[in-house]
């Protein structure tokens, strides 16, 4: 039984056989490793996301740290629904990225949308304590620096295509 073709293991080697090069040849014993040691440290490939976009995973991260701490009621009522808004904002930037430059213009004015309902219900976790103040600075600094940025990738895309954003004067 110690060899049948059912049982694969007890044809390798153990980790500590001093006969391990003897009986198998070092090109196995390789292969053997690379199967059963996986590397979780190296990150996913990256794609050609804006950098906006980057910026508001950071700032998603450490709202989810923080919605963590939130008391049960309040994670489950002013929690969700900032959490609801950051989801959506992500969705609409990353949506956006991939439109044809006349149609992003209603997309990012969505995602601001969104960023300031992010922006409003932080501010009133914070007012209500839920936030501590050096946590809230910084997710405020975060969210205001995607906010600028957001302003101006639309503002990049008014002055390409003036003709597509209505009510605009020229």
């Amino acid at each position: 039984m110690e060899n049948s073709i059912t049982s694969f293991r007890p044809l390798l080697p153990h980790k500590n056989s001093c006969h391990a090069t003897k009986r198998l040849s070092g090109d196995i014993i390789v292969w053997y490793r690379s199967i059963y040691t996986f590397s979780h440290d190296a990150p996913p490939p990256q794609s050609k996301i804006p950098t906006v976009v980057h910026k508001q995973k950071e700032a998603y991260s450490l709202w989810v740290r923080l919605h963590h701490n939130f008391p049960r009621t309040e994670r489950l009522g002013l929690g969700r629904k900032i959490d609801s808004a950051f989801l959506d904002l992500l969705e609409w930037t990353f949506v956006g990225a991939y439109l044809p430059p006349e149609q992003k213009i209603p997309v990012l004015n969505k995602a601001m949308t969104r960023l300031d309902i992010v922006k409003f219900f932080t501010q009133i976790s914070w007012e209500n304590k839920l936030i501590q103040n050096e946590q809230y600075i910084a997710l405020s600094l975060m969210l205001e620096e995607i906010g600028r940025q957001l302003g101006g990738w639309k503002k990049g895309l008014q002055t390409k295509l003036p003709n597509l954003e209505p009510g605009r004067k020229t």
